[in-house]
Order: structure tokens, then C-alpha cells, then sequence
């Protein structure tokens, strides 16, 4: 039984790829516009029954395959899922420039990790490429000790999101 799950597993990502292909080609040659839509998204949620929600993640990750090659052939390939591809995606989308030399060492890194771990991962790599001037990025982390009078200790501190999930 275990092994029918993930033969469908794989199944359904080949299947998956190959939709999120034809969407991107169709967004590519505005081929919705055809049927009167404004947008792919549009599209997808009238004539495919699309949340709204899900329709925008499926464009956006469309739009974002060509610009991944060696992440959508290891997605292909059963290396990495296809949940890590969105990640990767985020990733590209937030750091464009440097994505393009790290798309391999990136893949790589993440092939083995959970989910959970991935997103650790990119979100310390997307941290690295982030302006430190930027005022959309948080504060860093601060974090205090100090001794009471009685001599015990207090620990007190605001950390960052990313340091926060490693925390808890």
C-alpha cells in the first residue's frame, strides 16, 4: 500500500509539471484571451475550477519554471517535491540575480530536507542576498542577559522570524 502512495506520488508531480507547463504557455501567449478571460488566472479559475488562491500560486509558479531549468528537471526527477519547487520559486522571485549562480548548490542543498527545513534554509540564503538598508526587512535580532539583584539571571529578546522557527 505504502509503495502505491508514492508511486502516485510521482505520478501525480509528472502530471502536475506537465499542467504547470501548458499554463505557463498559454500565460506566454496570452492564449486565455481567446475565451474572452484577462488573465491566465482568471482562466483557471473559471474554465478549471481554480480557488482563486490556488489559480495565482499556479501562474506564479508557471511563470517561474523557466527560470529554474536544473530545479524543474530535479523536480522531474523525484529529488526534490514539488513544494520545495515553490519554495525555490519564492526564493528566485525575492533574489533573481544571485539565484541564477546558486540554483544548483541550492537544489542540492535541499534535496535530502524536509519542507520545513528548506524553508529554514532559504530563508537564511534570501537573508544573505537582502539589503541591509532595505525597510522591508525585519531588525535583527536583539537579545539581553542580564543578572537581577536577588542573582538570578533574565533573558529577554525580539529575534527574527527565521530565528524565531528555529527557536520553537
Amino acid at each position: 500500500m505504502m509503495a502505491r502512495v508514492v508511486d502516485w506520488d510521482e505520478t501525480l508531480t509528472g502530471f502536475r509539471l506537465m499542467r504547470l507547463s501548458a499554463i505557463a504557455e498559454l500565460d506566454a501567449e496570452r492564449g486565455f484571451e481567446y475565451d474572452g478571460y484577462a488573465s491566465t488566472t482568471a482562466f483557471l479559475v473559471h474554465r478549471c475550477g481554480m480557488g482563486g488562491g490556488e489559480a495565482k500560486r499556479e501562474v506564479f509558479l508557471a511563470r517561474s519554471l523557466e527560470h529554474m531549468p536544473y530545479a524543474v528537471k530535479s523536480a522531474y526527477a523525484g529529488h526534490i517535491s514539488l513544494t520545495q519547487l515553490e519554495l525555490l520559486a519564492h526564493a528566485r522571485s525575492k533574489h533573481p540575480e544571485p539565484f541564477v549562480g546558486d540554483e544548483t548548490m541550492l537544489v542540492e542543498a535541499i534535496s535530502d530536507l524536509t519542507v520545513a527545513k528548506t524553508r529554514y534554509v532559504l530563508d537564511l540564503w534570501c537573508q544573505l542576498h537582502d539589503d541591509p538598508d532595505d525597510p522591508a526587512d525585519p531588525e535583527p535580532s536583539r537579545v539581553f542577559f542580564s543578572q537581577t539583584m536577588d542573582g538570578r539571571w533574565r533573558l529577554d529578546g525580539d529575534v527574527s522570524p527565521v530565528v524565531g522557527r528555529t527557536l520553537h
